[in-house]
């Protein structure tokens, strides 16, 4: 054969045989392409309704800490009688009935919210006294979580409103066990007091398991260090490449997306706590 007649052949067959062929195999490839995006924004847009819903939930504990403060800050009169009753050196009869008024007023949200295991109230004085939801007047040196205020301090840098930490105390009574609680710090009284409210993080854990809806989905809670403070779903969600990815997207306003390894990610972060979901 000529040349030119190879050539013409071999067009003539290629687009004969070999093009129908490669047809479903490009469609097939723009296809996947299509799909893998568009699986890929309705996780992303079912990750951020989920944040929201966990988002409102979690908002349950700002307003608790917020109406608990206003409680001791909103009268000046109510705020200084409790403060002189922790701080004096001995009760008398009037102070025992504040201290009635207190615990019931104290003991209301401790009881009636699940997600609260106990609530502090402290005052600075010299007899390291202060009111707990649990055991009404209580003393730092003898009492079963006596480390509480002490990791405030250390933890306090004077920037944030709400300070979190998350510790392990041991249980109340004839409970030996050691439980975890998020603490949240909140001072009262123009910095002369201080309102901790206990939060069991394994109340949100059990109520985010009910709330997911992919059953590989994940939900972690932070805070502004990167620290974990609750979490729920798959446990390699928590590997050290997504982590360290976290910690820089903490902070940042709206909702961040990443892909990270096999995880597509979805931050939003949560206001006054100064927690990330």
């Amino acid at each position: 054969f000529h040349p030119k007649w190879k050539r013409r052949f071999f067009l003539d067959n290629f687009f004969r045989f070999l093009l129908p062929c490669l047809i479903p195999i490009v469609f097939g490839f723009f296809s996947i392409m299509f799909t893998h995006r568009y699986f890929g924004e309705e996780l992303k847009s079912n990750n951020e309704k989920v944040l929201n819903q966990y988002n409102e939930f979690l908002q349950l504990v700002v307003e608790e800490v917020d109406s608990l403060s206003l409680f001791f800050d909103a009268d000046p009169v109510m705020a200084n009688t409790f403060r002189s009753v922790i701080t004096a050196s001995k009760f008398s009869l009037d102070d025992l009935k504040a201290l009635r008024y207190l615990e019931n007023a104290i003991a209301i949200p401790s009881d009636s919210r699940p997600y609260i295991y106990s609530i502090y109230v402290y005052y600075e004085n010299e007899y390291r006294r202060f009111f707990s939801s649990r055991e009404n007047i209580s003393y730092l040196d003898t009492f079963f979580d006596a480390y509480w205020l002490d990791l405030y301090r250390e933890n306090n840098d004077g920037g944030s409103e709400l300070l979190t930490v998350k510790r392990s105390i041991r249980g109340f009574g004839t409970d030996t066990s050691t439980r975890e609680v998020v603490s949240i710090y909140k001072p009262i009284a123009n910095g002369r007091g201080l309102l901790v409210v206990n939060v069991r993080p394994e109340y949100f854990e059990q109520s985010f398991d009910g709330m997911r809806k992919l059953r590989d989905q994940s939900i972690l809670v932070i805070d502004e260090h990167s620290r974990l403070l609750m979490s729920s779903g798959r446990p390699d969600a928590l590997s050290s490449p997504v982590m360290e990815q976290l910690k820089g997207a903490v902070g940042q306003a709206g909702t961040v997306s990443f892909r990270q390894g096999k995880f597509l990610v979805t931050l939003k972060n949560i206001p006054r706590l100064n927690w990330s979901l």
